[in-house]
Formats: structure tokens, sequence, C-alpha cells
């Protein structure tokens, strides 16, 4: 029992933990890179062997740490962006680093094209991953946004059911339906989303759509 609101305090605030998990995230890359060039020098780093093999094995921990801070110990939860950003600047930060290593290796290998094609491609994926995780991330904002026009200026019309697919999710019935119905303009469309519960074919079902977001995905909901 106390006199003062727990959540008062610095460390149960969730801007903290929060800026803890980030400094988490990026010790971890820089560590990453260090022990890359160190290891990849070849034994002519000015680096202790611990302090190389610090920077291989911690970084990995230091992200889970952070992971588990952001995601347990805030009200956001987890943080999908900033975990995939850590996971592919660590592996961006490792490629580069033994690259660099590499070209200042005393005694460099007959092995050193494949190993920086080794080390290039580790970093073309991380590059990869940011990329196609921001452009997913778009993609889901583009189409909440255009839902939320859907709901709050769309029509609404009657439409019938011509498929029914039903399968379960979670112990819930759930049916893939193909829905035809009637535009603003008059013409016949179809639409195939996922509904809740129990649908069968020729039944009739509540269609909301924004025609002039038609050509897009997103601008029919079906109830």
């Amino acid at each position: 029992m106390s006199l003062v609101n727990p959540e008062s305090r610095w460390w149960n605030r969730d801007s903290t933990r929060r800026i803890s998990g980030c400094l988490f995230y990026i010790v971890s890359v820089v560590l990453a890179f260090v022990g890359s060039v160190s290891m990849g020098m070849q034994g002519t780093s000015p680096l202790p062997l611990w302090a190389s093999l610090v920077g291989n094995f911690l970084p990995i921990p230091l992200i889970v740490l952070g992971t588990f801070l952001v995601s347990f110990g805030t009200v956001g939860g987890f943080d999908s962006r900033l975990f995939v950003w850590a996971m592919a600047m660590y592996f961006i930060a490792i490629g580069t680093g033994s690259l660099i290593g590499g070209t200042q290796a005393s005694n460099p290998s007959s092995g050193d094209v494949v190993t920086a094609v080794m080390f290039g491609l580790m970093i073309g994926g991380g590059v990869a991953a940011i990329l196609i995780y921001e452009a997913l991330r778009l993609r889901s904002t583009r189409k909440a946004a255009l839902r939320a026009i859907v709901e709050r200026d769309g029509t609404v019309v009657n439409g019938v059911v011509t498929r029914a697919r039903p399968y379960s999710v979670n112990y819930q019935q759930v049916t893939r339906v193909t829905v035809q119905f009637t535009d603003a303009e008059g013409q016949t469309r179809w639409s195939s989303a996922s509904i809740g519960g129990a649908v069968s074919k020729g039944q009739s079902v509540k269609v909301t759509f924004s025609q002039q977001h038609l050509g897009r995905r997103g601008a029919v909901i079906l109830s």
C-alpha cells in the first residue's frame, strides 16, 4: 500500500519504457556493427576478443529485452514496426560491418567474394524487409481510411449471396461469401468477403459501398 500513485513514477510511464526499449534496439545495432567489423578483420582488430564476442552475441538478447519491455510494459503493447526495424537494422549492421572489416583484414582469404556476396545479401535483405513492411503498413493505413469513408458516407443496398463457403476461425463459424449487388449507376457488381456466422447462398446481406471508390479494394463492406 502506498500514498503515491504507481503510475506517476517515472519508471512506470509508457514513454520511459518505450524510450528504454528503443535505446536497447539502438545499442544492439551498434554492438552488432562493431562486433562484425572486429570479426571481419580476421584477428587484426584492435579490440580484444571478449569485446568482439560481446558485440556478436549481446545484440539479440538486447532486441528481445527491448521487445518485451515495450510489449508488456506499455499500454500500446507489441509494436511490430519497432521490432521489424530493429531486426532489419541488425542484419544491415552485421552485413555492413563484416564487409568493412573484411576490407581491413591483413590476410584476405580466397572465399572473400562468396563472403562479400553473403553479407551483401544480408544488407539487401534488411533493406527489403523495411521497404516491404512499410509498403504493407501504408496499404493497411489507406485501407483503414477508405473503410472509414465507406462507413461514414457510403451507400447502403441489399445484395444477394451467390456463393458461400463456411469455415472456422477460433472455433467460431465464418462464411466466405460472394455477393451480387447493383451500384448507384445501375451496374451489377460482385464483391467477396468473410462474414461472421452462417450465411447461405441466396440469402440477402447488407452492402455498403462508396461509388467513387469502387475501383479500389475495400470500397465495399458486407455485413
